[in-house]
């Protein structure tokens, strides 16, 4: 699996929006975890946080390799 974080400090409640290769993820925690990570997963992910004060926004490049297994 894949598990991104947002890292943020704030003493106000402070709103995630996730956003994979610029499309919208229903995750809405600082934790987005990706359960048997595939190629297709690959890319560009966006973590946006915001509260009353503002906002601010962290990215990921991703990229997922597929595994070769060769028989005997």
């Amino acid at each position: 699996y894949v598990k991104l974080v947002c890292f943020v400090k704030s003493s106000l409640p402070v709103t995630f929006q996730w956003e994979h290769n610029g499309n919208p993820l229903e995750q809405t925690t600082d934790t987005l975890v990706i359960q048997n990570a595939q190629t297709s997963n690959s890319g560009i992910y966006k973590c946006t946080m915001s509260n009353e004060k503002g906002m601010d926004s962290m990215q990921y490049k991703l990229t997922v390799e597929s595994e070769w297994i060769f028989p005997n």
